[in-house]
């Protein structure tokens, strides 16, 4: 960061999402959903959507758990002992919906991590 010039552009911190209290304070944000358990997550993606700025970004890691094979189910053995139950990109889609993303679109690529890009709308495209 600091070679980069962007020390006083990004902030890590050492906070469980259940305490996120910021209001329009990032620009983009990260959520390892595959860690977090069902009692959580719909609570977990609105305090994200109120802590970015209006066009803000999140970007959803979820292990790849669609289809039959070893892969496939490994990953939701993993996701089920990480504490995030067996939810993959199709259980997370709504939710993040629901928490007034839009647009919501799969990232390409990824055999087994994947990941999911929601956008706070900017103000404008609101109704």
């Amino acid at each position: 960061m600091r070679e980069a010039g962007l020390t006083d552009r990004i902030v890590i911190r050492r906070e469980r999402v259940e305490d996120l209290e910021d209001t329009g304070a990032f620009d983009l944000a990260f959520l390892p959903q595959m860690f977090l358990p069902d009692a959580i997550i719909q609570d977990a993606t609105e305090r994200i959507f109120r802590a970015l700025r209006p066009g803000g970004w999140l970007l959803v890691a979820a292990l790849a758990q669609e289809g039959p094979g070893t892969a496939p189910a490994v990953n939701r053995l993993k996701n089920l002992l990480w504490g995030g139950n067996t939810r993959g990109i199709d259980h997370m889609r709504p939710r993040l919906i629901d928490a007034g993303f839009a647009p919501v679109i799969r990232a390409p690529g990824g055999r087994s991590l994947r990941m999911i890009c929601a956008r706070r709308p900017n103000l404008r495209e609101l109704p």
